[in-house]
């Protein structure tokens, strides 16, 4: 069986959040960000999984680290989001 690439892995994601399919945006989240720690939008999406899941102390913990890995000044934008966001945790 053929490995999946880290552009499919990060789709897979991105599509199960958008169905909200929580438990399963969790489990992919976790084994991605195994690999690819330093990913700001799988942290993020990982982040709303587990509120939506009502498991708020870890969703408060990945949204903190969504958010310490905004440097660039493209995404500055988004923390205004994000920081809205965590006002409801």
């Amino acid at each position: 069986m053929k490995s999946k690439t880290r552009d499919q892995r990060y789709n897979a994601i991105v599509s199960a959040i958008e169905k909200e399919l929580n438990a399963s945006v969790i489990e992919l989240a976790e084994s991605y960000l195994k690999d690819f720690p330093e990913s700001q939008g799988s942290w993020d999406m990982y982040s709303l999984a587990l509120y939506r899941t009502d498991r708020f102390k870890d969703a408060k913990k990945a949204l903190k680290r969504s958010i310490s890995l905004i440097n660039d000044t493209n995404k500055q934008e988004r923390l205004s989001w994000l920081y809205c966001r965590m006002g409801h945790i």
